[in-house]
């Protein structure tokens, strides 16, 4: 079997990791979180409606006008311009 979660967990709790062991974990996990945005971004084509919430918690709504890597480009039924991690959306 391999490492669990909280195996990892664990690990860093202890504190006992050298600086290239931390570093090791900071880019395996930044990687992880590039590579599931990516994912996500292909799921979503400009024209589409989508809902996320926003910093307050806030549902808002809106309509995609451009898919990069890493954001969404969205053009809000409230009349604003917002940029949004795929992740963080939904289809309406």
């Amino acid at each position: 079997m391999g490492i669990t979660l909280n195996d990892v967990i664990s690990f860093i709790a202890d504190g006992t990791f050298t600086e290239a062991e931390r570093a090791l974990i900071i880019r395996t996990i930044n990687a992880r979180s590039k590579a599931d945005q990516r994912s996500a971004a292909g799921q979503f084509w400009p024209g589409d409606t989508v809902e996320w919430k926003c910093a307050f918690g806030s549902p808002v709504r809106g309509t995609v006008t451009k898919v990069n890597r890493v954001t969404v480009h969205i053009n809000g039924f409230d009349g604003r311009k917002w940029r949004v991690a795929p992740t963080l959306l939904r289809s309406v």
